[in-house]
């Protein structure tokens, strides 16, 4: 969940700095092709691009684990046959 947090508030940064370096071509981008915005980022956008993949990556790696985590809770609660 902070992963989500951290994300949104970065990703509402670059946008925020994008608007203010007046490139207006580079939000388009960074609203519908992240992937490939994040690797043309420069300047202050860049350091906040950083910080929202760093959350996407968190996010990604933890998924796993809860999934993995959820799946023993429910086998461990169920009584044994």
């Amino acid at each position: 969940m902070a992963c989500w947090v951290i994300g949104v508030i970065s990703y509402v940064r670059v946008l925020r700095t994008l608007s203010q370096t007046s490139q207006p071509n580079q939000i388009w981008k960074a609203v519908f092709a992240w992937l490939f915005f994040s690797r043309q980022a420069t300047g202050p956008a860049a350091v906040h691009v950083a910080k929202v993949n760093k959350a996407i990556i968190a996010f990604i790696a933890c998924v796993p684990i809860v999934a993995a985590a959820d799946m023993l809770a429910v086998g461990m609660s169920q009584p044994p046959h």
